[in-house]
């Protein structure tokens, strides 16, 4: 009776354990692809335009302003901006 027991125990802990590597496995497949959708939307051509376009703008306004603190806290505000700008326009 007692052999017959831990049988019944093993096969539960054996079906236990494999739908527990389903879980696993299909929730490893959810958070991959919904981690590669946020990674293709995030690498939009206009979005990237823009960006750029605002990194230039950053390195050409740290260049005018002659190592001047206030100035080039005024070129991050001014770049930081223009990313929120171009996440509007996405």
């Amino acid at each position: 009776m007692l052999v017959t027991a831990k049988l019944v125990d093993t096969d539960m802990m054996d079906l236990l354990e494999e739908n527990m590597k389903k879980i696993i496995i299909i929730l490893a497949s959810m958070a991959l692809a919904t981690s590669m959708a946020f990674t293709v939307s995030a690498f939009s051509p206009k979005k990237m335009a823009c960006e750029k376009a605002c990194k230039e703008a950053l390195q050409k306004c740290k260049k005018e302003t002659n190592k001047d603190e206030v100035k080039r806290a005024a070129c991050k505000v001014a770049y930081e901006e223009c990313l929120e700008d171009c996440e509007k326009k996405d």
